[in-house]
């Protein structure tokens, strides 16, 4: 998967995302305040469709890094890569 998703999290949550944003919620935040609804909304359909295919936590992990460009690891904290995935579809579609 490439699109929408890996934009948004590759411009935002980058190698220097944590100097910039400070924590992931201002990350989010900024691309919710910062990109079109359209986009973010196929973001979040792009997200969906990733959970849609029941990986486990360990490859949607790779695809978070590999495939999205992101950088954020949401296990420090203290969430999983799918629980953050589907919270941040729902942000993105707002």
């Amino acid at each position: 998967m490439s699109g929408a998703a890996a934009v948004l999290l590759g411009a935002y949550l980058h190698q220097d995302w944590q100097g910039e944003f400070g924590n992931a919620d201002r990350a989010v935040a900024a691309i919710v305040a910062g990109e079109p609804l359209a986009i973010r909304q196929q973001a979040a359909a792009e997200l969906r469709a990733l959970l849609d295919h029941d990986l486990s936590e360990a490859d949607l992990e790779r695809q978070l890094n590999a495939v999205l460009c992101c950088e954020y690891r949401p296990q420090a904290d203290g969430l999983t890569v799918r629980a953050w995935l589907s919270a941040l579809a729902a942000h993105l579609d707002r």
